[in-house]
């Protein structure tokens, strides 16, 4: 499970920035691709949390919340649809997991979007402890990503 899980995100990194690029101007592209930094409502087993994350036009993305961080990349799948894949690390607090490994299919209608998918949790000595089907809620707050996101 970890390998395969691994060879996603691996995957991921291989695919050219030239088909992850969209077509037409650069404010159409803009609104039908993730680009850009969002705020997230994340709702896992019933539970809501916030997060914010931005998507770079070269496939990466990067994640923060008050406690982790995380980094991935994104390409598109349709012409309103988009995966993305992150490993998100948390500091090292009681009752928190080392780090998860998160694969969401996303669809996005203007500067909102919607995903679900898997989630992986590790344990701090990185075995597989569990995983989640979280569903998230994107609003975009910006068309240009996170100065930290490069």
């Amino acid at each position: 499970m970890k390998t395969k899980t691994l060879a996603v995100i691996s995957s991921a990194a291989l695919i050219p920035a030239s088909l992850t690029a969209g077509t037409g101007t650069a404010h159409a592209r803009t609104q039908t691709q993730p680009v850009g930094a969002w705020n997230l409502s994340v709702t896992v087993n019933g539970e809501s949390h916030s997060s914010r994350i931005s998507f770079t036009s070269a496939g990466k993305v990067c994640l923060a919340t008050e406690v982790s961080s995380g980094r991935g990349y994104w390409w598109k799948t349709g012409s309103d649809t988009f995966r993305w894949v992150v490993k998100e690390v948390f500091q090292p607090l009681p009752g928190l997991p080392g780090h998860i490994l998160i694969d969401q299919q996303a669809t996005q209608s203007g500067a909102a979007f919607t995903s679900t998918g898997t989630t992986y949790v590790y344990d701090t000595e990185g075995e597989l402890i569990g995983t989640s089907n979280p569903s998230v809620v994107g609003t975009r707050v910006s068309t240009t990503p996170d100065a930290s996101c490069t």
